[in-house]
């Protein structure tokens, strides 16, 4: 498929790519089960070690048929391989808190090149390296749509991303790393027709992400009986909330602007405390995120999950000694979350279980990183710096570019 198209027929390697993805998507509904297994018997650091040694011999590979298709390896073409496999790399360790999450490179990276190979039968011009890339991001976004609809499983922008750069990636591996013979000359009419059909898809499905908020898919969940189990989804594609700067904190989200979050917790800070006392048990704490949603009792749901994170970052801090980097950056959350929670949740703390000495807390404010630039975690998904309108006139006139150019070059196809 670099030197010369593949030898099987078209049907079959389009085939083989459904087969892949249809994997991907039968994997959805046993990934929590995966992860425990996973966890439980190695360690979620597993994930990590799996990504990284695929890469490695993705490189290794490339590197090999460079070696035996010119007889010498370029200089070029190995540093673009290296550098992308470094980015690879670099990814993944970011993913270090949520390791699984890197499996994604896999599945999409994977599906990137059996698609490609697809379309080498009918367009072997630059266009099919976007043309492939669009392809993984459609899938990859009703991959995270159908996670929406799947019990304990969650739709998140950020897995769409993920799976679109993964392919973004491999592509430009292709291109760059490995620079195939048969891919050349200017594009003609099929690839940037196909590029725009399929740019115009993934904008209309990030449109109808962005515009599924929880009010939404209550209302047609109530009123279409097959779709009635999607009542009550603690999971939610958009949501739409409000960022706020502290200076001495940070920056943290939440579903209240700055002036009903302080109204909200004056009046019903004692019994939102109440609520939240009530599954005091971090064992429950998987439980009390389907039960007491944002939906049902936001003030509640933001306050508890500050306390998990506020509460995971002690222990994590209580594993190393201090002056190590891993001590100082939990310590550093644990204190601006119960910052956060002391400046701005200040009658829902006092009322609650959930209060800390002020010893301890004078120990965790000596020992944080006084100038870290802290960003909660925190519900970090809300959608805080555009409406949505404005989301939805950005995608239409992308939408009206992309057919624009799709008829232009229908023109040119057609004369």
């Amino acid at each position: 498929m670099f030197l010369q198209p593949p030898k099987e027929q078209e049907r079959t390697s389009w085939i083989v790519a459904a087969i892949w993805t249809a994997s991907i998507f039968a994997v959805i509904p046993l990934a929590r089960a995966i992860q425990g297994f996973v966890d439980e018997r190695w360690g979620r650091e597993l994930f990590l070690w799996v990504v990284a040694v695929y890469i490695a011999v993705f490189v290794l590979v490339a590197l090999a048929y460079l070696l035996y298709s010119r007889e010498s390896i370029p200089v070029g073409n190995a540093a673009w391989l290296i550098a992308i496999a470094a980015v690879f790399l670099y990814w993944t360790w970011q993913l270090r808190r949520n390791p699984e999450e890197a499996l994604h490179f896999i599945q999409y990276g994977i599906l990137s090149l059996l698609v490609y190979r697809a379309l080498t039968h009918r367009i072997r011009d630059p266009s099919i390296y976007l043309v492939a890339v669009l392809i993984c991001s459609v899938t990859g976004t009703v991959d995270e749509m159908v996670q929406w609809m799947t019990p304990r499983r969650y739709f998140d922008f950020r897995d769409i991303w993920i799976n679109g750069g993964s392919a973004i990636l491999v592509q430009a591996g292709i291109l760059l790393g490995i620079r195939p013979r048969i891919i050349g000359g200017r594009p003609g009419a099929r690839g940037p027709r196909m590029t725009c059909r399929l740019g115009t898809a993934q904008l209309l499905l990030l449109g109808i992400c962005l515009s599924n908020t929880h009010e939404r898919a209550e209302w047609y969940a109530e009123r279409v009986p097959f779709l009635s189990f999607l009542q009550n989804n603690p999971s939610v594609m958009a949501e739409y909330g409000y960022r706020h700067v502290d200076p001495e904190i940070g920056v943290f989200f939440s579903r209240f602007s700055p002036e009903q979050l302080k109204e909200v917790d004056r009046v019903r800070g004692p019994e939102a405390a109440a609520i939240i006392n009530r599954w005091h048990d971090p064992r429950r704490y998987p439980e009390f995120l389907e039960t007491i949603t944002p939906y049902v009792d936001a003030l509640a749901h933001e306050m508890r999950v500050r306390v998990f994170r506020r509460d995971r970052y002690r222990g994590e801090a209580r594993a190393h000694e201090p002056g190590d980097p891993e001590f100082a950056y939990a310590v550093t959350v644990a204190y601006r979350e119960h910052r956060i929670m002391q400046d701005h949740f200040p009658v829902t703390l006092e009322h609650s279980r959930y209060l800390m000495d002020e010893s301890y807390v004078q120990y965790l404010r000596d020992h944080q990183i006084p100038d870290y630039p802290y960003v909660s975690a925190v519900s970090a998904h809300l959608i805080t710096r555009w409406r949505e309108w404005e989301l939805w006139m950005a995608i239409l006139v992308g939408v009206l570019v992309l057919q624009a150019v799709n008829w232009y070059y229908g023109q040119r196809e057609y004369y």
